[in-house]
C-alpha cells in the first residue's frame, strides 16, 4: 500500500494553536469549471473514517458503498483509519 503523505494529529494540533480560536476552518475543493476555481468549503464535522487506496485515482479514496458484500473474486484493497474534516 502507497503511503499516505499527510499532516498527523499533531501537526494539525501545532499549526492549529497559531491562530485565533475563533477563526473559520475551510477546506480547499476544486469547482472543476472553466476557470481553475478553487472553493473554500466550510469544515462542519471531524470524523474518523476508513479509506482504501484506489489505483484508478492513484490515491486514498472513502470506499464507494461500504455496506455492500464484496464480490467472490475481488481483493478488498487495503484500508487505513484516518481522521476526516468534512
Amino acid at each position: 500500500m502507497p503511503e499516505l503523505r499527510t499532516l498527523t494529529v499533531g501537526e494539525l494540533i501545532d499549526q492549529l494553536a497559531r491562530h485565533p480560536d475563533d477563526m473559520p476552518v475551510c477546506v480547499a475543493v476544486p469547482a472543476r469549471d472553466y476557470w481553475g476555481t478553487t472553493l473554500a468549503e466550510p469544515v462542519r464535522e471531524i470524523s474518523t473514517r476508513t479509506v482504501q487506496h484506489s489505483d484508478y485515482h492513484r490515491q486514498f479514496a472513502l470506499p464507494r458503498n461500504p455496506d455492500r458484500e464484496e464480490e467472490e473474486d475481488v481483493t478488498p484493497a487495503p484500508s487505513l483509519s484516518v481522521l476526516l474534516l468534512e
